[in-house]
Parts: structure tokens; sequence; C-alpha cells
């Protein structure tokens, strides 16, 4: 009847207790509003906004739906409005339904669904690519799958509360929506339910109930900010290998958990490498497998009192430099903190029980503080940490596993309480060859088997000591009475005002100035092409087994330089003299090794005697009863001849006769074994003695020399092998006695 009305405007449909069926007026190109008007019971039937030709659409600015009930749903392209050309929906509280398709490729670009409407169905607006604008209303239950899929231009999707249940892809292919908000109806947000390519930020108002479902928002790369309030669960309850609700999200930079979050599944967060720190709440129990791995920019991260759990792999690569454990975690899996590069210090809270396989292993940390409430370190706990020299362990330890602390190359002290009964097979294989473990007990089961290496000493107390008399340990490992005082807070050097701590490998030149005093509180290495100077007038002390080991091509410059025992307060008052007992323990060593200066060679040890006046290069030692020559001389199939003389003195001048030694070890090659091993009981002298040997060598490469037993007197001992006389030593002259 009013198809062809070009100029008309508005078009209004009075329709009370009708259903509006096909046939809409066709060619009404200009129209601005299209009115219905029911009586509360109307319904919409499938292609009622389609006129009779498919060329023509329907058009115009503004639908408004008063009094009508429902749109019934129809199929594919066959929905009330679908292929319609309208710029906004409005309806009234009379509608109940809107079907399927009802919206299906319609050119719509806004509507507000009244609060009455209670379901949106299949496919509802499919296809509206102009849609930008949605308003959702409070008493919508269900939105079909694919109810707003591909619709472009949408920005924001905002699911009040009353919402129970979003059909798959209900969602999918809104490619422009950059905030969703998702209310307390919604239990289960579930895999692609919601689209991830536009998504900066995420909110979640849940009932405390609410599960993200794995892989819900994974690969949502532009996801920036998430607050999850009201989730309980990250993650499947189950917590699948491979949940990932936010796996990969690699522009995320904040999470706020909520405090009903009791869970947070495997690898939920893995590859977030924007976040910079993360909060656990304290409601939180379990945190899953590699659930942060691998955020690679995460520095800081603050675990509550209420964790129980957490597992392998949890915070692995990230770059956190401390961590400290609730006491309530009862179980920390193997791995979970491995390859944390910039990982230092960790603390263990009281109430932990057990630290498990692997948990620490393989990490940069330097000092580990583990409570009285941990009764078991479990098997490889900390395995390889190379960087580990403090571990700091409390009364109530019962047992140390397997390998605890194998390859701790730089673990130098642990007290071992007195309620340690048990420490399994190679517990402390390559610690430190200076390692001090100071028993506060009787041995435990398994002392003579913890895997000690040479040079490491045990310190037994007194009260035990009819207990300690029984037990075997290794040779090389010494046994020795407590002394008055130990503290590990003490070997801590770097603490010290105006001390500078060296240890490690030293690959780039370095000057050490004479205003500070230089404790060499680890093994020192110079690598080949750099050069260590130290000012003249410089003090360098070692601790107790420490020493430099300069490779060849590497320089150690020491010109008019004091070299002492960390105990010899005589010289630079860093040491404790009560504490003089220390330098018993282990011998120190000075090994310099430059082809075009020559070699330098230094043992010394413990304290006893006062210092040559005058002497430059400043060390104490026990007398030495037997002395052992062990090393590689030459290069490949050209002879060398090695030539050793030994003496004792009187600290006067060289003996005569009996007490002077010489020997010519003959012909040999590189790669052999030099051993030549010098044995003479000793009279007891009322003066201190020396013993001094030096060794005479072509080109030398590796010449180690290795004091092998210690009397009871206290004579002074000095070595040095020299390189030929051609070779230039000016540099060195001012460090022989």
């Amino acid at each position: 009847a009013f198809s062809q009305c070009t100029s008309l405007t508005n078009y209004t449909l009075h329709a009370a207790g009708r259903r509006i069926g096909r046939g809409f007026p066709y060619n009404l190109n200009n129209l601005k509003t299209i009115r219905i008007v029911g009586d509360g019971n109307v319904t919409i039937a499938p292609g009622a906004f389609q006129t009779s030709y498919s060329s023509d659409k329907v058009r115009a600015d503004v639908v408004e739906l008063v009094g009508v009930k429902a749109i019934e749903s129809g199929t594919g392209s066959d929905g009330a409005f679908s292929t319609a050309q309208i710029g906004a929906v409005t309806m009234d509280d009379s509608m109940r339904d809107i079907g399927d398709y009802s919206f299906y490729s319609c050119g719509l670009g806004a509507i507000c669904i009244s609060d009455s409407v209670t379901n949106i169905g299949r496919q509802a607006f499919h296809n509206c690519f102009s849609l930008s604008n949605i308003v959702i209303g409070a008493g919508v239950e269900t939105i079909g799958q694919m109810a707003f899929n591909s619709c472009r231009a949408l920005t924001e999707i905002n699911l009040p509360g009353g919402v129970t249940n979003v059909g798959q892809n209900a969602f999918s292919g809104c490619s422009a929506v950059t905030n969703i908000v998702i209310g307390s109806g919604l239990v289960r947000l579930e895999s692609d339910m919601f689209p991830k390519d536009a998504l900066v930020s995420l909110t979640v108002n849940g009932s405390g109930e609410t599960i993200i479902e794995d892989g819900a928002f994974s690969d949502a790369k532009n996801l920036r900010r998430i607050s999850l309030h009201g989730v309980k669960y990250i993650g499947n309850p189950a917590d699948n290998w491979a949940a990932r609700p936010f796996y990969q999200c690699t522009s995320l930079e904040s999470i706020d958990f909520g405090d009903d979050l009791v869970q947070i599944a495997s690898m939920s967060f893995s590859d977030c490498t924007s976040l910079q720190s993360v909060v656990i709440p304290s409601s939180v129990r379990h945190v899953g497998k590699n659930a942060f791995a691998s955020c690679t920019n995460i520095t800081e991260i603050t675990l509550n009192e209420g964790l129980a759990s957490i597992a392998g792999g949890a915070f692995t690569k990230t770059a956190i430099s401390t961590i400290t454990i609730p006491g309530s975690v009862t179980n920390i899996e193997q791995y979970a903190f491995s390859n944390c590069a910039n990982l230092r210090d960790v603390v263990l809270g009281e109430g932990i029980k057990s630290v498990s396989k692997y948990a620490f292993s393989e990490l940069n940390i330097e000092s580990v503080t583990i409570p009285g409430s941990v009764t078991n370190i479990a098997d490889y706990a900390f395995k390889d940490s190379k960087k580990l020299r403090r571990v700091y362990l409390a009364d109530g330890l019962e047992s140390i596993g397997r390998q605890a602390f194998s390859g701790c190359k730089l673990l130098q002290y642990v007290e071992i309480p007195s309620t340690v009964n048990k420490i399994e097979y190679n517990a402390f294989e390559t610690v430190s060859h200076s390692a001090i473990l100071y028993f506060q007990g009787p041995p435990p089961e398994g002392i003579g088997n913890i895997g000690l290496p040479r040079g490491t000493t045990i310190v037994r107390p007194a009260a035990y000591a009819a207990e300690w008399a029984k037990v075997s340990v290794p040779y090389y490992v010494k046994v020795v009475p407590e002394p008055s005082e130990v503290s590990p807070d003490a070997r801590d050097w770097s603490l010290v005002d105006g001390v500078e701590a060296h240890g490690g490998v030293i690959a780039a030149n370095e000057t050490w100035t004479a205003d500070k005093i230089h404790v060499i509180s680890g093994w020192i290495t110079v690598t080949n092409g750099v050069t260590v100077m130290v000012e003249r007038g410089a003090l360098v002390k070692f601790c107790p087994g420490q020493g430099l080991f300069v490779k060849s091509g590497g320089r150690f410059v020491a010109g008019g330089v004091t070299l002492t025992h960390i105990s010899d307060d005589a010289v630079g008052g860093v040491g404790d003299a009560q504490r003089g007992d220390i330098a018993f323990y282990e011998s120190c060593r000075l090994s310099v090794i430059d082809q075009r200066q020559g070699l330098r060679h230094k043992t010394f040890a413990g304290i006893g005697i006062p210092d040559n006046a005058g002497c430059s290069l400043v060390h104490k030692s026990h007398r030495i009863e037997s002395l052992m020559v062990l090393g590689h001389i030459g290069r490949r199939n050209e002879n060398r001849c090695l030539a050793a003389h030994a003496y004792f003195t009187d600290r006067r001048s060289p003996a005569a006769g009996d007490d002077n030694i010489s020997r010519i070890v003959g012909q040999i090659h590189t790669g052999d074994e030099i051993r030549m091993m010098y044995e003479r009981k000793i009279p007891a002298l009322h003066k201190p003695v020396g013993f001094r040997l030096v060794i005479f060598a072509a080109l030398p490469q590796y010449l180690h020399v290795l004091p092998t037993r210690a009397s009871r007197l206290y004579p002074r001992f000095h070595t040095f092998i020299q390189s030929p006389a051609s070779q230039r030593t000016s540099d060195y002259e001012n460090l022989l006695p």
C-alpha cells in the first residue's frame, strides 16, 4: 500500500494483538523512523522487514519497538531484520525474546536491548559489520551460539550479572573489541567465547565460583590489564598440563587477582613477557606447572601465606632477584625457579616442612635461609647452584638428601644443626675446596660418604668429641676441634667497610687500588689476555683455602704488594685475632703463570710465627714434613730439564750439610706428570725454621706445588717456580722474600 512512497519519512504500524508478517513496503528510501506499536503480545515474523524485491532493502535511521513481545526465530538470511539497513534499534520492556537470525547481516549500527529480554538467539546479530555499540539488558540470561559473531565494528562488550550462558563463538570475529566486562552470572569463561585480537582490558566481576577455562584468552597479544575479582580458578580445576588461559599475552602489564582465587593452573600466564610484578593473594592454594614460565620481565613476585604448593617450573625463566616462600607452602616441585638467572636470595618461611627435589637447582642464588620447620632437604634440592655461598640451617632439620648441595662450588661455610641425623650420598660433592662444615652435634649417619672435596674441613663440637673419634671420613678431609668462634657473617667480606672482596673468573682488566684491603674470598682465575694490576702498597688477604690462578696469557702485576692470610691482624686488621684458628683449616695458594714474565707460585696457610722484617710477600704456615710437586712442563715432543733444590733454613742463613737436598729430574715431556716427593723427619727446634723449594724450568705452563702434610712445629714455608733467567722477571723481583 505504501510502496514507492519515496517522500515518506516516518512509518508507524499499530499492531495490537497481531503478528507482523512478511511484506514491508518497498522503495521507501527516505525513511527516518519505523515505529511498531503493539499491546505487549505482538510478535515479528521472519522476513517481516524484507521487501518483495531482493535488491531493495528496508532503510531507516531508527526502529522503535513498543509493546512488541518477541522477534521470532528465522533461518539464515530469513531473519526479521536480515539485510535491512538500520541505524539503531530501541525497545521497551515488553520485549522478551530476540530469536535466532533476527538481525543476521543487518546493517545495524547500535542496539539497546531492554532489561526485560531474557534470550538472544543463535546468530541473532551475526555479520552485523556496522554494529559498534550494544547495550545488553540486566535481564538477559542466554546469548546464543555465534550471536554477535563478526560484529567487526564493536569495541566493547559488557555482560551484566544476569547472563549465565554464552554460546560457543558468541563474540568471535569481533576484531575491534578492546574492552570486556563480565558480570557474576557467567560461571565458565570458555575458549573461543570472547574475541582476543584487539583486547586491551579484561574485567571479570565473578560470583566467587567463576572459572576461566583453558585457553580462554591465550594469545591475546594486545591485552594489557586484567582484573579478576570473584574468580575461583584460572584454568580448569583439574589443572590440565596445557591449561594456558592467558598464555602468550605478551603485552600484559598488570593483574589484579582479587580475593577469591584458589588456583592458577599450568601455563596460565606463561610467556607473558611484559609482566613486571605479580602478587599472589592469600586465597591461592596452588600455582601450577609453568604458570609464569618465561615471563622474562617479572622482577618481583609476592607469595602470601595460604599458598600450599608451587608446581614444577612455576616461575622458571623470570627475572626475580629474591623470593620469600611463605610457611604455608608444603610442596615446592622440581625446577620451580629454574633458569631464574637473577635470583640471588631465597628465604623459606617458618612452617615449610620440606625442600623438594631440584626445587632450587641450577640457580645463581647466593644465599638461602631454611627455617627450623624444614625437616628434610630432598635429593638435588640445590644441585649445581654454582654461586651459592651462604646456607643458613636451623635446628629441626633432620636429613639432607643425595647431592642436595652437589656442585655448589662457592659454598664455603655451613653450620649443620645438632638435629641432623642423616646426610645422604654426595650431599656436598664438589663444594668449595675451602668449605667448612661446622657440626653442632654428633656425626650423622652417612658422614663418611657426603662427597666433600679435597681440602675441606669438618669442625666437630667438643661435646661430641668421643662420637666423632669413632667415625671415618676421607683422609683428605680435615676433622678439627671447634674454635672459640666461627661466624658465617664474618666471612661475608663484601659487607665490611674498606674491604673489596674478590672471587670467580676475571675476564676483563681490573685494577685493585691501594686504598682498600682486598680479600680473596673465592678462588680467582685470571683468563688469557686479561691483566689484574695491583697498585703498589696494596694489601691482599686470602681466606682459608682460596687463591689466585693466572692462566697462560693472563697477567697479575703486583709490585710492592703485601699478601697475607685473612687472620693476620698484624697487617691490615681485617681478621679477628680471636678467630685465628680458622687459618689452620686449609692452605691458601697463589699461582701466577705468564710465559713472558715467568711463573710464580706461592702456597701458605695457618698462623703461628712472626713475619720476616722487610719481607713484602707476607704469609704464615705450619711446618711441612712432606712436599709433592705435580705439573706439566714444556711443549709436545720437546725435552725439558727440571732442576729442583730444597733446603731448610733457621731464618738466618741457608742450612748446610744434611739440611740441604738437591735433585735433578731428567728428560720429561709435555703431559708427563712430574712427582717429586721429599719427606724428612725434622727434629724439634727451639726456633722456627723455614723450608724453601726453588724450581727452575723452561717455559713452564701448569705447575702446582702442594703441601701434603703439616706437622706440629711452626716453620716458615716459601715456594717459588721460576722461568729461566733469560726471561724477564724484573716486574716480580720485589715479590721475593
